[in-house]
């Protein structure tokens, strides 16, 4: 029954198993508690016939994933006959990728807002197709994810170019434990305001930028004020814009209130990599850091600067530290060089990604 219940994707136990070898496996499928059913990249004749037998599971689903990619319709289908998640009442997972191109945006708002009358604990959100100019019409907003009481794992992005208002309407801070921010970029003043809502967080990737938003007003970081401390961080992965380099101090400012920090990995422009810098950051506020991972990045890049930036981690200090890695990355022009390199966008794989590491 545990196999079932725990390693079997629900698709294949009806497609597979279910009144189809004998009545002992039938008897265990139906005295299994809880299903987790997986539709991305689903054939579609398997869809059609899982979708018209899935009432009989629908009590006992904790896991659904559900995506328009290579699948287009899948998810109109799906709400077509389930116009509401809380049809599924032990809803714990669910993996959520859709194109507004080949969805109904007011059918796509009522099944997100069903998601208050689950037991939600994990959430996966993509959302492309969205033009930019109209997606306020859509509603679609971070904070219906935030107010959701039982979330404690939250991964979203977007194609939107930036982010606008997407906080705007996050009033109270929220139980999220784990959160990643896959696409767009998002500026220094929305990230400090992010964490402020979120005292619980252990776990972040998040993706900044120093550009300014031209829609409202930029939110200011004012560093002669202690950030809150965030004693519950573990794990902390940024990600920075090659073509909009932050600055170090605002890096460090929120990186200090982390003094529990166990994991830090940061991929960034090499500017932002002074060996001094980090140590002293290290010594004196990371005091617990185990596990370091600096990536610089660089489109052009003569020897003698690279010797300049490498030497400078070779002091005893980061020697000694053999779990602490400084990596210099050449990035380069695939287009100048016309190679053609199949390859997912990072946007692509943020359901992929949060899915493997839970």
């Amino acid at each position: 029954m545990e196999l079932f219940e725990k390693h079997i994707n629900g698709l294949d136990i009806v497609n597979a198993f279910a009144f189809q070898l004998n009545r002992r496996i039938d008897r265990l499928i139906l005295q299994c508690q809880r299903f987790q059913f997986d539709f991305i990249r689903c054939h579609k004749d398997d869809f059609a016939i899982c979708l018209n037998l899935l009432p009989a599971y629908s009590s006992r689903i904790e896991e659904l994933g559900l995506s328009e990619h290579k699948t287009p319709g899948q998810i109109y289908a799906f709400l077509h006959a389930y116009p509401k998640f809380s049809s599924f009442p032990q809803l714990r997972r669910l993996y959520f990728h859709m194109d507004l191109n080949n969805c109904d945006p007011t059918m796509i708002q009522i099944a997100l807002d069903s998601l208050a009358e689950t037991p939600i604990e994990t959430l996966a959100v993509k959302i492309v197709g969205i033009p930019e100019e109209q997606y306020r019409s859509y509603g679609l907003n971070l904070a219906q994810f935030f107010q959701l009481p039982t979330v404690k794992k939250l991964a979203f992005a977007t194609n939107v170019g930036f982010p606008y208002d997407f906080f705007d309407n996050v009033i109270k801070p929220s139980n999220i434990e784990y959160f990643t921010f896959a696409d767009p970029e998002i500026n220094f003043g929305d990230f400090s305001f992010l964490l402020r809502l979120m005292p619980n967080l252990k776990y972040l990737n998040i993706r900044l930028t120093s550009a300014q938003y031209g829609v409202r007003r930029w939110r200011d970081v004012d560093q002669n004020k202690l950030f809150p401390l965030m004693p519950m961080m573990k794990t902390c992965i940024v990600h920075v814009d090659d073509r909009k380099p932050i600055e170090f101090d605002l890096l460090a400012h929120h990186l200090k209130a982390m003094p529990d920090l166990l994991q830090l990995e940061v991929t960034a422009p090499h500017k932002l990599f002074n060996a001094q810098n980090w140590e002293d950051l290290i010594t004196s506020s990371l005091t617990k850091l185990v596990h370091l991972r600096l990536y610089a990045t660089r489109h052009h890049q003569d020897p003698e600067t690279v010797v300049q930036i490498t030497d400078a981690f070779k002091t005893p200090f980061w020697v000694k530290k053999t779990n602490f890695v400084f990596m210099l990355m050449q990035l380069i022009d695939l287009l100048a060089k016309r190679r053609k390199v199949k390859c997912r966008k990072y946007l692509d794989v943020v359901i992929d990604q949060y899915r493997c590491l839970f």
